[in-house]
């Protein structure tokens, strides 16, 4: 099966949302590598329930088009001819004000996505505040040092779930002439992880310890 994640947000042309005369929700995109616009229709009952639904992302179905809501993806599932799966990372917080607009629209009154999922797509980045200490900045100098804080920093940045979820790193002075110790916390909350940047003289690297 062909599988398709829509990680840029280029790669989307159109996303819209329509109520209609029955009282369906007709759920439609248009990736830019594809010449045909693609829909699946939902019932009132069907969006009400993704709304409620925190814990379990049942798939739902029209016959041709799987449909399933994680939390962060729309995923589209054709059971058709072509066999193939699409993912639109779009999180709960900007999805479900649409869903909710959508419910109390007029009918054939067509509610743009695009917006929405733009913002998602940013609000979704990690989200990291980094502190250099002043002890710290002549370490963060030394040639070399710089790849070892940035695999630091990508710790930091997997531990953020975006612009709502913001972690806080900062490096220190450690004990060593040439040690960092580095620290990693929610903002605001407890200690995430913390550990070292360590200089080994026999080798003439460093190494990070947790």
């Amino acid at each position: 099966m062909e599988t398709t994640e829509c990680k840029v947000e280029e790669m989307l042309k159109l996303i819209s949302l329509k109520r209609n005369s029955n009282d369906h929700i007709q759920l439609k995109y248009h990736l830019s590598s594809e010449e045909y616009y693609q829909d699946i229709y939902l019932t009132r009952d069907e969006i009400e329930d993704i709304l409620t639904n925190r814990k379990f992302f049942p798939y739902y179905s029209e016959g041709y088009h799987l449909f399933q809501f994680t939390g962060t993806n729309l995923h589209f599932v054709d059971i058709g001819e072509r066999k193939r799966e699409v993912f639109i990372p779009f999180r709960r917080q900007e999805f479900e004000p649409m869903l909710r607009k959508a419910l109390d629209s007029e009918p054939d009154q067509v509610i743009d996505l695009l917006p929405a999922f733009l913002d998602s797509v940013e609000k979704a980045r990690p989200c990291v505040n980094e502190t250099i200490y002043e002890q710290a900045l002549d370490i963060s100098k030394i040639e070399g040092i710089s790849d070892y804080m940035d695999r630091v920093r990508q710790i930091a940045k997997n531990s953020s779930g975006g612009f709502d979820d913001p972690v806080e790193l900062g490096f220190y002075k450690d004990y060593g002439p040439k040690d960092l110790y580095w620290n990693i916390t929610q903002s605001p909350g407890g200690r995430i992880m913390n550990g070292g940047i360590i200089f080994n003289e026999s080798s003439g690297t460093w190494g990070i310890h947790t």
